[in-house]
């Protein structure tokens, strides 16, 4: 802890800006979070005399995210007083020497924490106490709305401190000011019909239900569901999730834990047919709800459930604020769609005295021009529609090739592990492709239940974990590609080991010649009328895959054909040895044989029937 007297700073007025308020005397660097929570009454004091205070200044919220990221930061927050009363806290950590916001980087906002009219006075003597303690290289006060009191008094700053702090407006945020009629507002974008059509769509798939929770045992069961989608989510789209990190999943949890799940913390969660299929973590304070967290899950990617979501949100917030609704940072498209007022948010650097400061002074001003024409470009860029999507998708262009450059790195592919490469110039030119099918395996066994071995029909979501792990044989981004695989009926049976995906087995009841992309002269080859098939087409192996597991798969699958009074059927493609070995194994006998030489485009069949000896070699 470290203090600044009145004698310290000169040129801190002594007096108030209003001659109504109490003078500052002392800043205390609060550096032990158990003097700050003794301070906590204070700290509620001065955030609740605010009308307009941002939920994630309250201590309560503080409190929850240094109790789930503490450990990796030292707390440097400034508390400057006037007698025994705080007049205002400045809450900042020190993160590997750089000032940052108490909270940062998962508090959308950050501000100083006092009365209005002291605003001044409190961070020149709080700037002027961390100028003096001089343990610190840079700050960064990231998150700073255009109405924030750090951003509208920086300007009154005395002359030798405002030559060591910088602001730079970042970025720009939607939100919905509510005006004088809020719940007309509210009620308007509710019933647009882009959003009654995403929940009439949703209702006629089955019974919807939305609904909040209210007690902390099944909201944190919820969360884990919520921290799987939102990964798998942000996977899909090339970018990486929080919920990839432990302290943001602990922070929600506290959350959870520490505030009112009625009043202010609402945890809402849409349901179709008594499953859950989107979430949304929302604020209520100061007449203000605040979007902070949300995610669907992907299996329902084509209804749109987010959307939905939001319509019910909204309609939830009628009557309860009446001052804003906001979506808070983050360019999801949708916000702009609904939010009628762009906020400009801004960062404030911070640089310490002496020379060292002055040079990251100057070298930070000219950072702040390029990156201001940088950010004027990307706002015009996400202005106009088509610019947005062209640059997505050649930034999910650049992800996928990141994510397969990065998994040839790793080592060479084992057999089977990329079933569908990109073509070669070679194989443009020549390809020599060999499938052997075989059929007629022996009766399932009864496998012993294993709790670390499992099969399941999975969805999109599985093949999300499943590409995440093995991006050289299927990128993330590509998942959605898959959509088409399930619309035309075929299936993606799962096996996980300890609940990692170690392999996605894709069957069919599709003609064979269509899986294959065979000419119609195949049709000999088919099933005869009677026995349709259920055909296992395509095979995904991880690297922690191994034989041995290999047959438990096969057999899971003889059984659900069988349930279906269905025959299974193997395609075993050249180089998939150790598929053709297991099934032969679990008395899978080859069955059709063909062989498809290309060259220059053209191609030529070769089909055999195989006898009960033939090896199809």
């Amino acid at each position: 802890m470290s203090t600044i007297s009145m004698s310290d700073s000169r040129l801190i007025s002594a007096s108030s800006v209003h001659g109504d308020l109490p003078s500052a005397d002392r800043c205390e660097i609060v550096r032990d979070f158990a003097r700050l929570e003794a301070l906590a009454p204070e700290w509620d004091r001065l955030w609740e005399a605010d009308p307009c205070g941002e939920v994630f200044q309250a201590f309560a919220w503080n409190r929850a995210w240094w109790k789930a990221c503490g450990s990796s930061v030292e707390l440097c927050t400034p508390v400057v007083f006037s007698g025994s009363h705080a007049l205002g806290i400045l809450p900042l950590i020190l993160r590997k020497g750089r000032l940052e916001f108490l909270g940062a980087p998962l508090a959308d906002y950050g501000d100083v924490i006092c009365a209005e009219g002291s605003t001044p006075e409190v961070l020149a003597w709080s700037l002027r106490a961390l100028q003096k303690s001089g343990n610190w290289r840079e700050g960064l006060l990231d998150g700073l709305p255009e109405e924030s009191r750090i951003v509208r008094y920086a300007g009154k700053l005395p002359a030798d401190l405002r030559g060591s702090v910088q602001l730079i407006a970042s970025e720009r945020c939607y939100t919905i000011l509510l005006g004088d009629q809020a719940n007309e507002t509210l009620d308007g974008l509710a019933r647009k019909q882009h959003l009654r059509r995403r929940q009439n769509k949703l209702e006629k798939t089955g019974k919807v239900l939305f609904r909040h929770l209210e007690t902390i045992p099944e909201a944190l069961q919820h969360l884990e569901l919520f921290f799987v989608c939102q990964r798998r989510r942000r996977a899909i789209h090339g970018k990486s999730s929080a919920a990839d990190n432990e302290d943001f999943r602990q922070l929600l949890r506290n959350l959870v834990q520490d505030f009112d799940l009625r009043n202010v913390l609402h945890f809402g969660v849409l349901e179709l047919d008594n499953k859950p299929i989107a979430w949304h973590l929302s604020f209520e304070a100061n007449d203000k709800l605040v979007f902070y967290q949300q995610t669907f899950e992907v299996d329902a990617w084509d209804l749109a459930p987010g959307e939905a979501m939001l319509r019910f949100l909204l309609l939830f917030a009628k009557g309860r604020v009446h001052r804003e609704f906001d979506f808070t940072r983050g360019d999801e498209p949708f916000k702009a769609r609904f939010g009628n007022h762009e906020r400009v948010v801004y960062q404030m650097w911070l640089h310490p005295r002496g020379f060292r400061g002055k040079v990251a002074g100057i070298t930070r001003r000219l950072r702040g021009v390029v990156y201001g024409i940088v950010n004027q470009v990307r706002s015009a860029a996400k202005a106009d529609k088509g610019i947005f999507e062209r640059w997505r998708s050649a930034r999910t262009w650049w992800t996928e090739k990141k994510q397969r450059l990065a998994a040839a790195g790793i080592g060479s592919a084992n057999e089977g592990e990329s079933p569908r490469r990109e073509a070669s110039l070679l194989k443009k030119i020549w390809d020599d492709e060999t499938v052997v099918v075989l059929a007629g395996g022996a009766l399932p066994t009864a496998q012993p239940p294993s709790n670390d071995l499992r099969v399941a029909a999975g969805g999109l979501g599985d093949l999300v974990d499943f590409a995440q792990e093995n991006p050289h044989i299927l990128p993330p981004t590509r998942v959605l590609d898959l959509r088409e695989r399930f619309r035309k009926g075929d299936r993606a049976f799962v096996q996980t080991r300890e609940s990692r995906p170690i392999r996605v087995a894709w069957v069919s009841a599709r003609p064979l010649a269509e899986i294959l992309q065979l000419p119609a002269i195949v049709s000999p080859l088919e099933p005869a009328p009677h026995e349709t098939a259920m055909i296992l087409f395509e095979l995904w192996e991880s690297r922690a895959s191994g034989a041995e597991d290999l047959g438990t798969l096969l057999d899971y699958l003889q059984r659900e054909a069988r349930a279906s009074h269905l025959s299974l059927w193997i395609c075993c493609p050249g180089g998939s040895e150790r598929l053709r070995a297991s099934a032969e194994a679990c008395g899978f006998r080859p069955q059709f044989f063909f062989r498809r030489k290309s060259i220059f485009g053209k191609s030529v069949y070769e089909f055999t029937s195989c006898g009960p000896d033939h090896t199809g070699q």
